[in-house]
């Protein structure tokens, strides 16, 4: 199971996400969305999102470390799609 965090250069919301994954020392691959505008069009500023790449489910910010863990579980009772 890979976690991405879809996130952008000066984004305070951004920082706060993944304060947030490193408080729960999960491991999570940034990914920078103006390096790619696939990603701009799919998210636009409706970042950060977390994504569990393995199953597609994706969560949108506020998150907190109960619908982070249901994502890593793979439950998508709580996540945006």
């Amino acid at each position: 199971m890979t976690l991405a965090l879809y996130t952008r250069p000066d984004c305070c919301l951004c920082d706060d996400a993944k304060a947030l994954l490193d408080g729960a020392r999960l491991s999570f691959t940034p990914v920078n969305i103006e390096t790619d505008l696939g990603l701009i069009r799919r998210f636009g500023d409706h970042i950060p999102v977390l994504e569990n790449t393995a199953t597609g489910d994706t969560l949108f910010w506020p998150f907190d470390h109960a619908a982070v863990e249901m994502l890593v579980v793979g439950r998508t009772d709580t996540c945006d799609q």
